[in-house]
């Protein structure tokens, strides 16, 4: 696939009990390559919304566990077995 028709944002979106949510992975060509960034949004209606958020992103788990993704990405795009189109 050519570079210009290659996706440059990919985005995930779903909703849980508690949540509605969204993450976008942004791809960003560079001189040597290209940078992933992450961007996460999300809504918490109710009571039980606003108490998932204090014990997700209240606790900066969230932050954490994001940068665990993205970490695990980076190892796996250097792996031999990742093949990316």
């Amino acid at each position: 696939m050519r570079q210009e028709q290659r996706p440059n944002r990919i985005v995930i979106a779903g909703r849980y009990r508690f949540s509605r949510y969204g993450l976008v992975f942004r791809i960003t060509p560079t001189a040597t390559g290209s940078t992933l960034s992450a961007e996460s949004r999300a809504e918490f209606p109710g009571l039980h919304g606003r108490a998932y958020r204090a014990a997700v992103i209240g606790t900066r788990f969230h932050v954490i566990a994001t940068n665990a993704l993205l970490r695990n990405i980076a190892y796996a795009v250097k792996s031999p077995d990742v093949r990316i189109i």
